[in-house]
């Protein structure tokens, strides 16, 4: 999900990512090479643009001046376009958002969809709050796991408030029920110059299944006529194309000081277990050892037996 402010170019940048997931020429590169896509994988699929915008002109027109300038072929990719108004399928439609969202995305696969665009999230399927839990089940769910179970990739763009000033910090999407969780990447974008010349500026947002990029790593691109954007010098050392095997991630994951008490807890469960002994086992300072156990209680985890030298403590099976 792409989320900035009209006029800082998000359809832009998706138009741009666009021929690179169509064009032969470009071969899966967008961006200067800061998004790189399975070329071979696209195939010869379709690209779908949810078009809550009623731009398909402008769309249209865009596409053709960018290949113009960088003298590729428009006849490539036009007839692989197909452009969607989200009140032709009923997703604007509140009473039956998850029914139209679910026969919506069969549909995708049944035209060999390989890459949706929407334009823009906020309008596609008009939520009173993109963040809320409400609209994220009925609404948007059905559509991203039709996505990944048919292997469609998704880009969404979402409109946020007008920058009061260049310098201005942007704002989007950033409720846990949408952001943490429901997207793959969230990427704020603003409009920047880099060394006087105009450009964009890419700030990464936490994402829970996006960990691979780091919170709050950004990204500065001028605007160019070979791909349209080039990334800041030296870009690849913060701005990483692949994603790292996330079992591998797992196995060489250390557990906190309060997960592993509280690992001790369950194991000597349904028995107490003492504070000193949970110190000389962890290899902690009693005083660490009773902060930990005290946040565990707060939390409802473990229930206090005694005081003093003397106390005990009980892992709580309803935690």
């Amino acid at each position: 999900n792409f989320s900035g402010p009209p006029g800082c170019g998000k359809t832009t940048l998706a138009a741009d990512i666009i021929i690179a997931a169509t064009h032969p020429d470009r071969n899966g590169k967008a961006l200067g090479g800061l998004f790189q896509f399975d070329f071979e994988y696209l195939g010869d699929g379709n690209i779908v643009v949810i078009d809550a915008e009623n731009n398909q002109n402008r769309w249209a027109s865009l596409l053709h001046r960018k290949m113009e300038r960088e003298g590729l072929n428009p006849g490539e990719i036009n007839r692989r376009i197909v452009y969607v108004r989200p009140s032709d399928v009923g997703l604007q439609t509140q009473s039956n958002w998850e029914t139209s969202t679910a026969k919506f995305s069969d549909a995708l696969a049944a035209n060999r969809a390989r890459f949706v665009i929407g334009d823009s999230l906020g309008r596609i399927w008009s939520p009173e709050d993109i963040n809320s839990a409400g609209w994220v089940q009925r609404a948007f769910a059905p559509f991203r796991t039709a996505c990944q179970q048919h292997g469609i990739t998704s880009l969404m763009l979402t409109h946020t408030s007008r920058e009061a000033s260049r310098t201005s910090s942007p704002q989007g999407p950033i409720g846990s029920s949408f952001q943490e969780g429901q997207a793959d990447g969230q990427i704020m974008m603003s409009r920047t110059k880099v060394n006087g010349r105009p450009g964009i500026k890419l700030l990464h947002r936490k994402s829970r299944r996006s960990f691979w990029i780091q919170q709050s790593t950004s990204i500065n691109l001028t605007f160019t006529r070979q791909y349209g954007y080039e990334p800041q010098h030296l870009w690849e050392t913060t701005w990483p194309l692949e994603c790292p095997d996330v079992d591998e991630l797992d196995d060489n994951y250390t557990p906190t000081t309060i997960e592993n008490i509280e690992q001790l807890l369950k194991a000597a469960s349904p028995k107490a277990i003492s504070t000193s002994v949970i110190a000389e086992q962890l290899g902690i300072s009693p005083r660490t050892a009773r902060s930990h156990l005290s946040k565990l209680s707060k939390s409802g985890c473990a229930t206090k037996e005694g005081n003093g030298p003397s106390t005990n403590w009980r892992y709580k099976p309803q935690c």
